[in-house]
């Protein structure tokens, strides 16, 4: 187990980014930056080409500072949608920034995926690892509370790259993180990622309108695209509502109790033999195939179509503040906000 620390790129404002490698004995090797507490590379060895890439990312620092996909960064202080950019605390009512028409999305326009963490890099004989931490204040994107932040993501022998998510407020508050990768097992340039299976352990989804806010429901998943309780192509079915591209970006309710950790999700490339084994504490789990993704390439980078890659964003449920119904996401300052994911690589 080994921990390199270099320096990667300046931002547009000027402002130093750090790049961290992670590696095992086993060959696999992640590169975190200090930027957004971003995973930009994740490579796991293979016979024929020496290492392959499994994540999408970027060379450039630009790309992520100019791209609006999240590609590898954290996101919060609010991860997913929030209906009307709205919600009431104690009678209180908050208006967030609208960044997805009349909603808001991932934290807003300053969330944590496009500021420079501080990050202290550390190992052991078990891990190696990064403790980001960093501030969203109060009144940030029009959330109540200073929100401190700290997310531990750490690589182990047994090919498991850990996120320890935890924060706490001096203001009662909503919080929901989660780290917003794109999977492609197959390499991050091989396409698109519809010929891999998914195994999802969920008996009931989170419906939504057209502006995918949930509706408050809990529908079975049986005898609908979202049944994926046995594996089945990425691409054998269609959750997209009608006239947009084909996939998915769904909510599942996974079967287990929130703060429990236990394996919820596989996906797998048949070709390659890889597979990545999802673990969470989390109560849900947001699927999406990057059916809008369109990123343009040049003489140096082949770009990303659609479905290029798969992001699995372990997470409470969307719209939270508004459902009474849901797993709640308030934390006032007495509590710890903490959660872990664990993505496990296999490999042949």
């Amino acid at each position: 187990m080994k921990i390199l620390k270099e320096f990667y790129d300046q931002t547009s404002e000027g402002l130093k980014v750090d790049r961290f490698v992670l590696s095992n004995d086993r060959g696999v090797s992640v590169e975190l930056l200090s930027y957004g507490a971003i995973v930009s590379s994740v490579k796991l060895p293979d016979r024929d080409v020496g290492s392959v890439d499994v994540v999408l990312g970027f060379d450039k620092l630009k790309d992520y500072e100019d791209n609006g996909s999240y590609i590898g960064a954290m996101v919060g202080r609010y991860a997913n949608r929030i209906a009307g950019g709205r919600f009431t605390i104690d009678k209180t009512e908050y208006q967030l920034t609208q960044n997805e028409g009349v909603n808001h999305l991932h934290g807003g326009n300053f969330g944590l995926n496009n500021r420079i963490w501080d990050a202290l890099h550390y190992e052991s004989d078990n891990e190696v690892g990064v403790e980001f931490t960093t501030v969203l204040e109060d009144g940030l994107d029009g959330y109540p509370g200073k929100l401190q932040v700290c997310v531990k993501i750490s690589l182990n022998p047994n090919n498991q790259l850990s996120f320890d998510y935890s924060a706490q407020t001096d203001r009662p508050t909503h919080v929901n993180l989660t780290h917003h990768g794109y999977f492609n097992l197959a390499g991050r340039f091989s396409g698109s990622c519809e010929n891999h299976y998914l195994w999802i352990d969920a008996d009931s989804y989170t419906p939504s309108d057209a502006g995918q806010i949930p509706t408050g429901e809990f529908r079975p998943v049986e005898n609908t695209p979202l049944d994926f309780r046995t594996p089945k192509r990425l691409g054998q079915d269609n959750a997209a509502p009608l006239g947009e591209p084909e996939g998915f970006d769904n909510n599942w309710v996974l079967n287990k109790a929130d703060g429990e950790l236990r394996l919820i999700a596989e996906l797998s490339d048949h070709e390659s033999k890889r597979r990545l084994h999802v673990l969470t504490t989390q109560p849900g789990l947001q699927c999406y195939t990057a059916q809008h993704m369109a990123i343009e390439g040049d003489n140096d980078f082949p770009g990303y179509g659609p479905r290029a890659g798969v992001a699995l964003e372990s997470q409470h449920f969307p719209d939270t503040p508004n459902q009474p119904n849901f797993p709640s996401t308030l934390l006032i300052p007495s509590e710890v906000y903490h959660h872990t994911t664990i993505y496990q690589f296999d490999f042949e």
